[in-house]
């Protein structure tokens, strides 16, 4: 019996082990938030904590938080694969931590009005990138 249990951890574990690599790129925030990429750093996105789960979609570009708030960049994936990254596009995000309203996807302008309005200090800055 033991030889048996053996044997199948062995074929479990040669068969898995692509499968439990690791992740690319990993950074807790504030309040369970974090930024997280699977196999590449195409694939950064934000969670939120507990069941939220994925709340900004790939590709995360840079980031920055504070007690209050997370801010955001994202250049969005265009199709099916995390490898058609637009480069082109740039959607802002800002994340009330404490109630959990996400704003976004948001243009540059739409962005700075909404943080004026917010009340998101102006020393809350892009302090990490993704790459």
């Amino acid at each position: 019996m033991l030889l048996i249990i053996a044997f199948l951890i062995g074929i479990g574990s040669c068969c898995l082990f692509p499968f439990f690599i690791g992740v690319a790129y990993e950074e807790d925030m504030v309040a369970g938030y974090r930024v997280i990429a699977g196999d590449s750093i195409q694939d950064a996105v934000i969670e939120g904590p507990g069941p939220l789960g994925q709340i900004v979609e790939p590709k995360v570009t840079s980031y920055g938080w504070n007690d209050d708030f997370i801010i955001a960049r994202q250049n969005p994936v265009l199709g099916w694969t995390n490898e058609n990254v637009a480069l082109y596009i740039t959607n802002w995000f800002i994340i009330e931590v404490g109630s959990g309203k996400i704003h976004g996807p948001l243009t540059k302008e739409q962005y700075i009005e909404l943080r004026q309005s917010l009340g998101v200090p102006s020393d809350l800055t892009f302090t990490r990138n993704v790459e």
